[in-house]
């Protein structure tokens, strides 16, 4: 995943991720790639589910909407966050 605003997004996007499972990933795992990377172990280790993972495509076609209508995103950690 080369855009790093789509890592973070699908996180985001995912099942049972809100804002605070989001950061406390973050903190853990240093990069919403490698958190998207441990989802998998973390719900088998925890006896869950399998998680259910954004669709990459759809958040890209997010992505392309909203550079569309000239606005941009502000992550947690961006400089003018």
């Amino acid at each position: 995943m080369s855009d790093p605003r789509e890592a973070r997004l699908r996180l985001l996007r995912s099942a049972n991720i809100g804002p605070v499972t989001y950061r406390q990933l973050i903190a853990r795992f240093g990069t919403a790639e490698a958190a998207l990377e441990a989802m998998p172990m973390l719900a088998a280790r925890g006896g869950g589910r399998a998680p259910v993972i954004a669709d990459a495509g759809a958040v890209r076609r997010e992505i392309a909407a909203v550079e569309k209508l000239g606005a941009r995103y502000l992550f947690l950690g961006d400089a003018d966050y």
